[in-house]
């Protein structure tokens, strides 16, 4: 699998430790051996692993291939670069690709990718949140639909790249409580990084859905991974949202940004 020579590399622990890194999207991964970036020893249990992730939770380190990829949408568009990918050994395929926004802002973007294939097309999303102080996201949209083999050619659909609303700044009534960047735990057997996110809701009476957006920064800002996700918390309570990291440069990631919010 082509996964494999990239875990092999991988020193055991953050701490004390080191990372060897594999090329992302047009972006050579750095090496990063700072503890800052380790989470507490109770976020990389095995056992909230196996419990919190599966299969699809390892790394996709895959070689970009041309596949008669081509764009629809906005005149001029954000899509800079993108390509297909096939994740051999597993079910596993998609497209990779980078976002320029030239005019940033805090709201929700999707690219949409549908793939031309003998039984019919398959469209997947993938889902941004977009902050007004980035401009380049690298994006990957998965699909396990069908084989890879069967995909002729692929339609990528730009995001609409206006301003449509602000996003979920305010974060009255939520507290973060500990961020980190690290080894998660394990899935089928090989380690699984990223981060986790640990909020609490600090009201007294109110119970409600806790939000929140992570997004991975390279050393030059781009953003390599987004993610959010939420969770029903009663007053006092605190949750730990996990977000298992599919790049195959962990070390390349220098920053966590995290935004959260508390909604009744």
């Amino acid at each position: 699998m082509k996964r494999r020579p990239y875990l092999a590399t991988l020193c055991s622990s953050f701490v004390g430790g080191c990372l060897s890194s594999v090329p992302g999207v047009d972006d050579d991964a750095t090496n990063v051996t700072s503890s800052e970036l380790a989470p507490p020893t109770n976020w990389s249990d095995e056992v909230v692993a196996e419990e919190s992730f599966d299969r699809s939770a390892t790394p996709i380190c895959a070689d970009g291939e041309d596949r008669n990829g081509r764009i629809e949408g906005n005149p001029g568009g954000t899509i800079t670069d993108h390509h297909f990918f096939d994740d051999d050994g597993t079910d596993r395929y998609g497209v990779r690709g980078r976002i320029e926004f030239d005019r940033p802002g805090s709201y929700i973007e999707t690219v949409r990718a549908a793939f031309d294939r003998d039984d019919g097309d398959r469209v997947v999303e993938s889902k941004l949140f977009v902050e007004r102080s980035r401009e380049t996201y690298l994006f990957e949209i998965v699909t396990t639909e069908g084989s890879a083999d069967g995909v002729d050619r692929y339609t990528l659909e730009e995001p609409e790249g206006g301003t449509s609303g602000p996003g979920p700044t305010i974060e009255d009534g939520s507290a973060l409580v500990e961020k980190g960047w690290g080894q998660l735990g394990t899935a089928d057997g090989e380690p699984v990084y990223g981060s986790a996110v640990t909020l609490r809701n600090v009201t007294q009476v109110k119970t409600g859905e806790v939000g929140v957006v992570v997004e991975a920064l390279l050393e030059d800002g781009i953003v390599v991974f987004n993610d959010s996700a939420s969770a029903e918390l009663e007053p006092g309570e605190t949750h730990t949202f996990y977000f298992p990291y599919l790049r195959c440069d962990p070390g390349a990631v220098v920053e966590t940004a995290v935004q959260h919010w508390l909604l009744e």
